[in-house]
């Protein structure tokens, strides 16, 4: 392989890479607004499901600390 071939075929993404994670979008009142496929596999919820609910559907609220 040479060097060219090897520059094309690596994987400079690295470990921040986003691309294939598991996203939820949420507005300012705690709607979620986008819903990547990631999440739909991880969390099971198709868009349709998710998008337009509280992230309290997916998300339970903190503990209040004692």
């Amino acid at each position: 392989m040479s060097t060219w071939n090897a520059a094309q075929s690596a994987d400079f993404r690295g470990p921040l890479d986003v691309t294939g994670a598991a996203t939820a979008v949420v507005d300012a009142q705690g709607t979620v607004i986008g819903w990547s496929p990631a999440a739909e596999e991880l969390l099971g919820y198709r868009p349709h499901e998710i998008v337009g609910q509280p992230l309290s559907v997916f998300l339970p609220p903190r503990p209040n600390p004692s």
